[in-house]
């Protein structure tokens, strides 16, 4: 690396960790307001409440690294534009294409991890994190997070679950019902009634006991063709990975890029919609992407600050990058409610900022 490369490397850095760590704080006490008065209300012990904040905080990180770099780039560009350090490499033949290239150097190592918190460190924190929040600070309890009341699944086919609730933690159904539909008349094809289920695996990965079972049959036009009542546990097949979908309350910020896909590919085998899952899994990729896109348009602003535009620069940087945030939110509104691609959902404000900083940077030259 160039000394001149070192220089604007380190100046950008030192600028980076400032911001995040005021970053962080202000995080940090926008948490503990939020969560003040379920704390002094439940009293949980205090090693929960510090578990909390070490497993929220790597999250919150991910979400405003876009932003600190925005502002570390508008800092220290943007004093080593008005200090005419910048004008001084323009004279010596530099171009801004030429100055900017260790900006992106360090752009794409703040890329890369945050792909890294996102696959390896948040998933896992936010999930336990989640969880210490329902369990100790709201005070609800351990057993209550680990099922979900009242499931109800579609399965693959016509193939229905309702079930009283489902402890995910031990793979146990309880309140069981589970039946079939006839394609032509939606009447019933098969009908299961059971106090309880439990998993067992078998060879294929997708046997359930079940307990105080009642088992109905019929034929095409609805009409009951056989009923029994079984007084000892039976041992029905349903779907591969059922257990995963009955248990599958984990919210996208909390699964890392092949979890989602997994879930996703799950969801989509029983037919239902993913078209939200999906815009969630291409934001994975994308918003990592943006800290380069960030970079383009952040420098184009700082390298154009004097000692009177200085503020005025930082502060129109600052407003695109909140714009930037703005636009990620809406597109992802957009994808969520399926009035646009996935694709576009993810990419669209990449693309929006991408634009705007490469006119930018045409008007610098």
């Amino acid at each position: 690396m160039k000394i001149l490369d070192r220089y604007i490397f380190n100046e950008v850095t030192r600028s980076m960790l400032g911001v995040m760590f005021i970053s962080t704080i202000v995080m940090l006490v926008y948490r503990i307001i939020e969560v003040f008065e379920d704390v002094m209300q439940n009293t949980p012990d205090f090693h929960y409440v510090l578990l909390y904040f070490i497993n929220i905080l790597p999250f919150d990180i991910v979400q405003i690294l876009p932003l600190g770099l925005a502002i570390a780039i508008l800092i220290s560009i943007g004093h080593l534009s008005k200090n005419f350090e910048i004008l001084s490499m323009f004279s010596s033949g530099i171009s801004p294409l030429r100055i900017i290239q260790p900006l992106l150097l360090f752009s794409i190592i703040v890329t890369i991890s945050m792909f890294f918190l996102n696959e390896f460190i948040v998933p896992e924190c936010q999930h336990r994190a989640k969880y210490i929040e329902k369990a100790y600070i709201e005070g609800k309890g351990q057993k209550i997070i680990t099922k979900n009341m009242n499931a109800y699944q579609k399965g693959r086919g016509k193939r229905f679950y309702q079930l009283q609730d489902y402890d995910a933690q031990n793979k146990i159904m309880s309140g069981v019902n589970i039946y079939e539909i006839n394609e032509p008349n939606e009447s019933f094809k098969w009908l299961l009634i059971a106090d309880r289920g439990e998993f067992i695996g078998g060879d294929n990965n997708n046997l359930w006991r079940f307990y105080g079972t009642s088992e109905w049959e019929y034929d095409n036009n609805g009409k009951v063709k056989s009923y029994k009542k079984y007084n000892v546990p039976i041992d029905r097949a349903l779907e591969e990975r059922a257990d995963e979908f009955f248990g599958a309350n984990r919210k996208p910020e909390e699964m890392n890029i092949i979890q989602l896909a997994n879930h996703i590919s799950l969801l989509s085998s029983t037919g239902e919609e993913t078209g939200h899952l999906q815009s969630e899994w291409h934001l994975k990729i994308a918003f990592p992407i943006s800290n380069i896109i960030i970079v383009v348009f952040c420098f184009a602003l700082a390298i154009r600050a004097t000692f009177q535009t200085l503020m005025v620069g930082v502060a129109v940087g600052l407003f695109l990058t909140i714009l930037f945030y703005a636009s990620v939110a809406f597109f992802r509104m957009l994808g969520n409610n399926l009035i646009i691609s996935p694709l576009i959902a993810a990419w669209g404000a990449n693309l929006i900022f991408l634009f705007l900083g490469t006119l930018l940077h045409a008007q610098n030259r």
